[in-house]
């Protein structure tokens, strides 16, 4: 009779019992994400005295549009540089977007793509300017098999293009965008309006 009351009673404080702590040494450790490497030198090299557009540089209430905390945390050339194969040759190839130093008046961007070689020798094959900062500039990688539509408003029909290779969106935040990708038909990077 006596093991009858004891048995429900330790069955009682088993069910009540709050689990142990977990201390510090058992728990889970996440590891801290690296930093992503900046762009090689001779892609930087092409234009001394810029230097890459960094996400901090950035709206914050825009980025967060674009990038979660950890890709902002860890790769502050997020939508600064793209490292892609453009042409679909097997060589990769860069696209970036630079300004001029903090400092530095006046304040200048560049957005250029650089087609590589097998030699390892790039080629500038598209280059903007811009002064000034007021306008916040984006460029994202776009990937192969989207179908990206013109928006050619009163210059001409719409047309739409599907995209064999990677190709690279320049965005001014809430404005407008253009996509550049590589058209094999005439060997070279055509643009397509997709915003106005």
């Amino acid at each position: 009779m006596v093991v009858l009351l004891v048995l429900p009673c330790l069955l009682a404080t088993c069910a009540t019992r709050e689990p142990d702590p977990v201390h510090a040494s058992e728990a889970p450790v996440q590891p801290t994400p690296a930093l992503r490497d900046p762009p090689p030198e001779p892609i930087r090299g092409f234009y001394p005295g810029f230097v890459l557009v960094e996400t901090q540089d950035l709206d914050q209430g825009d980025i967060s549009l674009f990038l979660d905390e950890v890709t902002r945390a860890t790769d502050p050339w997020a939508l600064s540089w793209v490292r892609a194969d453009f042409d679909g040759n097997g060589v990769g190839d860069h696209a970036v977007l630079l300004r001029t130093p903090d400092g530095l008046l006046p304040v200048y961007q560049r957005f250029a793509i650089l087609m590589g070689a097998d030699d390892g020798q790039y080629e500038v094959v598209e280059a903007s300017s811009y002064r000034g900062f007021t306008d916040y500039r984006i460029i994202s990688q776009v990937e192969p098999g989207t179908i990206v539509r013109s928006f050619a408003g009163d210059e001409g029909p719409d047309t739409e293009v599907r995209l064999r290779n990677p190709a690279i969106s320049l965005a001014v935040i809430g404005k407008t965008a253009v996509v550049f990708y590589w058209d094999s038909s005439t060997g070279s990077i055509e643009a397509i309006p997709t915003a106005d």
